[in-house]
């Protein structure tokens, strides 16, 4: 009996230093931490074309792809979606013709909630604690195989999530 206690004692330490390595290598991975009040650039997924050199020099958003940088008032979650209601900061990207929002104009996103209930909850809890924070947000809306794809970020931390639907920044910003 004393040899099995030793055997699964030995086994249980072996899976707590093999869990600290996968954690720590996981932590070299990560990005550097970014100053409050900044945003961290989102990554691209695909790579851009080569521009030619007559081509203006600034960064251009990828097609379709809008970023709002907008503050967040509340978020709240129901059984299918997680609403999101925002001040607009500024825009990036190119809007549809029929979107021109002003600075400082309220506006709604409903986003699908994620599957896994402990996921959306921390999801909410997030957004949440960002919105008593009046956290400025960099909310980056871009196409994906029929549906928008939406990305939520602050500071070093950031959410992905499928845009269900929009209210207050014209119809072209629909998820349909």
């Amino acid at each position: 009996m004393a040899d099995v206690a030793v055997a699964v004692s030995i086994l249980l330490l072996l899976f707590a230093l093999l869990a600290t390595g996968v954690l720590i290598a996981m932590a070299l991975r990560m990005p550097s931490p970014v100053e409050p009040g900044q945003l961290a650039p989102a990554p691209s997924p695909r790579p851009r074309r080569a521009r030619a050199y007559h081509d203006d020099i600034t960064p251009q958003p990828e097609r379709g792809r809008v970023r709002l940088m907008s503050r967040l008032l509340f978020a709240r979650r129901t059984s299918d979606a997680i609403t999101l209601d925002c001040t607009l900061v500024a825009v990036e990207g190119q809007l549809p013709p029929d979107v021109d929002p002003p600075q400082g104009l309220p506006f709604t996103l409903r986003l699908r909630c994620p599957d896994t209930t402990w996921f959306a909850g921390r999801v909410e809890e997030l957004l949440t604690e960002w919105a008593e924070e009046n956290r400025e947000l960099m909310l980056e809306l871009s196409p994906d195989r029929g549906k928008v794809r939406t990305t939520i970020a602050s500071g070093g931390s950031s959410v992905h999530l499928e845009l269900a639907g929009a209210a207050g920044l014209g119809s072209g910003l629909s998820a349909a």
